[in-house]
């Protein structure tokens, strides 16, 4: 395997937003939004590169042994408050979940997705609160060649 971020994260983002129950929902997937989007969109999925720490391989030379963390946010709302926010963050984040389950390898980009973490994203605790996110945090291990 080659090195390349882009081509990595260019995978993560297509794996979600052409998954056929990602795109039924009604989604809007970004690569590397700057924000959360427009707040009037239900749900929303955003993508992101963290980092991608590595070091010199076993067999030395140009090999490598790395790691890719990424980050995908997913939001969803409901004018019903925080519970029923938080309900339909949960059965929002499955389709997303199922996107990047089917696909570990990321297309051939990565050896493998092997950790997958789940967490609030920038939680709110007040009962008015209809807007709820949650982080889903990847880490790819890549074993190969650098560019």
């Amino acid at each position: 395997l080659m090195f390349h971020v882009d081509s990595i994260m260019n995978a993560l983002y297509t794996s979600i937003a052409s998954d056929a129950a990602v795109v039924s929902s009604g989604f809007v997937v970004e690569l590397e939004p700057v924000n959360q989007g427009d707040m009037n969109i239900g749900l929303w999925c955003g993508v992101y590169f963290i980092d991608a720490p590595f070091a010199p391989g076993a067999m030395g030379g140009q090999q490598f042994d790395g790691v890719v963390d990424m980050s995908v946010v997913v939001r969803a709302t409901d004018a019903g408050g925080r519970a029923a926010s938080i309900l339909a963050l949960q059965r929002a984040v499955k389709p997303v979940l199922t996107a990047i389950w089917c696909n570990l390898t990321l297309g051939g980009t990565v050896d493998v997705i092997d950790t997958i973490n789940i967490q609030p994203f920038e939680i709110q605790r007040s009962t008015e609160d209809f807007i709820q996110s949650y982080e889903i945090q990847l880490a790819a291990k890549l074993n190969g060649a650098l560019p």
